[in-house]
């Protein structure tokens, strides 16, 4: 009857005001307002409030939305995900597309191009927009900013090194091949302790040369407790000896080599040693080399005098 007649009493959401409560928080804000005037002043709000928890805060799905931006496409197309500076795809194809703006009629596209080719732009109506297009998941090519120039090959100071340390594996590899035949038909090698001896009746004075053979990946920058100094160019590198046997195997790695310079035992007491340390040259390389100083027997164990060296 109140509301026939119009006597009834408008809530806050009916008022003149509009009042629109958006978290507690207002809500109590408005109570406490209310309170204190119907007191006369008799009551004091509370001065320190606690700060709205998240849960409190709209969302921006949650906020009142007017009916005039409820019917705009625009609004519409950015709900939906179809916002400026976003790649896109064309369903019939590979073709990626950048949206660029929305207009009143649709959205404009602009393609995504390397190279000497022209863009193609296109405009697309809203309800054609998911017909045509889906979202670009994917990485566009792009051009690598580097400057190539810089990083040729024959500009590369690690690929000079490289073949440098190429050079020097090559020449070892070179001076240990002329003697390996000689090497093995008149030495034995032994482990427990790793040691070589002669197997021949006899090989006289400056008969035999040991020649060091090993790995490439043996020959780096990098000094061992046994390294073998050698230089190519203005590069300077260490040779290192490759694995050797630690048991009585039946099989070997094929990559493993047997070269008896690395297995001779080293002494300070030029009495004692059958060897002497000299040198040879292979293509401006040069290589250490063994070269036994007495006549050699039978079960003779190599000894290498190192002196200054050791």
């Amino acid at each position: 009857m109140l509301f026939i007649f119009g006597k009834q009493k408008d809530g806050h959401e009916y008022s003149q005001t509009g009042a629109v409560y958006e978290t507690f928080t207002h809500i109590k804000e408005v109570f406490l307002q209310e309170l204190q005037h119907a007191s006369k002043g008799r009551f004091t709000a509370p001065t320190t409030e606690p700060a709205d928890s998240p849960a409190d805060k709209p969302s921006a799905s949650e906020r009142p939305v007017d009916l005039a931006s409820a019917s705009d496409p625009k609004f519409i197309a950015l709900q939906a995900g179809w916002k400026p500076n976003t790649l896109f795809v064309k369903r019939d194809g590979d073709a990626v597309y950048e949206l660029q703006e929305l207009t009143n009629f649709g959205a404009h596209f602009k393609e995504q191009v390397i190279g000497p080719f022209e863009a193609d732009e296109m405009d697309v109506k809203f309800d054609d927009l998911g017909k045509i297009f889906k979202l670009f998941r994917g990485k566009l090519r792009e051009k690598l900013p580097h400057d190539a120039g810089k990083y040729r090959i024959d500009r590369s100071e690690h690929y000079q090194r490289e073949i440098e340390r190429c050079k020097v594996f090559l020449a070892f590899c070179k001076a240990a091949m002329s003697h390996a035949a000689a090497e093995t038909e008149r030495l034995q090698f032994y482990i427990n302790p790793a040691e070589v001896r002669v197997k021949v009746e006899r090989i006289a004075k400056g008969a035999l040369q040991l020649l060091p053979a090993t790995e490439l990946q043996k020959i780096s920058a990098v000094e061992g407790p046994s390294s073998l100094k050698a230089k190519s160019g203005s590069h300077v590198f260490y040779v290192n000896a490759p694995p050797q046997a630690r048991s009585n195997q039946t099989t070997v790695s094929k990559q493993a080599v047997f070269s008896a310079f690395w297995w001779v035992k080293v002494t300070d007491d030029q009495f004692e040693a059958n060897l002497k340390k000299t040198k040879i040259s292979v293509d401006d390389i040069v290589v250490p080399m063994y070269e036994n100083t007495k006549v050699l027997k039978e079960f003779d164990e190599l000894v290498v005098f190192i002196g200054q060296d050791k």
